[in-house]
């Protein structure tokens, strides 16, 4: 099972229908409205050109941004460092090192949390359910 299909699947009991915004490349997607109303939310940005990549692979971070801003944890900034390769100047180290304070994800036993990694299902299901 592809992981970002799994995710939208996941939260779409989250989502209610009957909204406007689309991305160019989610018109006709069977989830463009649950990615349109995550957008909204402020959950989802995309990526430059107005296009969201609907059936790209999911990152370990990209996963742990979506499941924390539709579960409203409030991403805290200053934590010092949380894993030896997630770095200051990281769009993401906010996120993973809050996620990390709220015992939401450990981590690898060799310190890592490897944020580009693509995410395996029992990962995203493990950071789901301790996010929620």
């Amino acid at each position: 099972m592809r992981l970002g299909k799994f995710v939208f699947g996941l939260l779409i009991g989250i989502c209610s229908l009957g909204f406007v915004f689309a991305f160019e490349d989610t018109v006709g997607h069977q989830y463009e409205k649950d990615i349109a109303h995550l957008a909204e939310m402020g959950v989802v940005q995309g990526y430059e050109g107005n296009i969201y990549k609907p059936d790209q692979v999911i990152s370990r971070v990209e996963l742990l941004k979506i499941i924390l801003k539709t579960a409203n944890v409030d991403i805290e900034s200053g934590l010092g460092s949380c894993f030896h390769d997630v770095f200051t100047g990281d769009w993401y180290y906010d996120v993973v090192c809050t996620a990390k304070k709220l015992k939401i994800i450990g981590g690898y036993d060799d310190g890592s949390f490897k944020p580009n990694q693509q995410v395996l299902l029992l990962e995203g299901l493990k950071m789901a359910i301790e996010g929620f």
